[in-house]
């Protein structure tokens, strides 16, 4: 009796690992896909603000600005 409750154990990890496994391949996709749409992005937008140097500069006073007002050294 034992044995059959054993096996049948058995036999349901090994489903659970097979769909684990198929999980884990779609995650990596996944984020295979993720890591090359983020390496896209930060290709167009070095290219843009090279291209345009007065949008990066106004945008790292912005971002400096907010900083600062938030920290609010004075």
């Amino acid at each position: 009796m034992a044995s059959t409750t054993n096996d049948a154990n058995v036999a349901k990890r090994s489903s659970n690992m097979d769909a684990c496994g198929v999980a884990a391949d779609s995650c990596e996709t996944q984020l295979e896909d993720f890591e090359v749409l983020v390496g896209e992005l930060r290709n167009s937008l070095g290219a843009y603000l090279e291209k345009r140097p007065l949008v990066s500069s106004g945008l790292v006073f912005m971002a400096g600005f907010y900083v600062g007002w938030k920290i609010k050294p004075w």
